[in-house]
């Protein structure tokens, strides 16, 4: 069966929610979907620890609790945007530093607020 690996259980559980149903049935297809998803998995959970990182810094620097939500927001959209940011850097092959995309996409995410 394509579902096992050597991963932990929860990387399993995180590519089940990412993959489609049919890299799960036992169908017989190959192991490249379930590695596709798996990958997938693994990039999602470093965005996610990445996030809470940014997410603790701003609550060092901002402790106030009422301001945990909107931390948590500028939190999500700084990791969206640095996200963007590295996809269009490869997409264009890196002709131009990584700041400069990623402020391209703050600029988007400003005018669009």
């Amino acid at each position: 069966m394509a579902t096992s690996c050597r991963l932990p259980s929860r990387w399993n559980e995180k590519a089940k929610s990412l993959c489609p149903d049919e890299v799960y049935g036992g169908s017989g297809r190959s192991a490249a979907p379930l590695g596709m998803c798996l990958l997938r998995a693994r990039k999602q959970a470093i965005y996610i620890q990445m996030e809470q990182m940014v997410f603790d810094a701003l609550r060092e620097l901002y402790p106030q609790p009422k301001r945990r939500t909107s931390l948590r927001i500028v939190a999500m959209a700084s990791i969206g945007a640095m996200r963007l940011a590295m996809e269009a850097l490869r997409q264009e092959r890196a002709q131009r530093p990584l700041a400069e995309y990623l402020r391209k996409q703050f600029d988007t995410l400003q005018e669009e607020i």
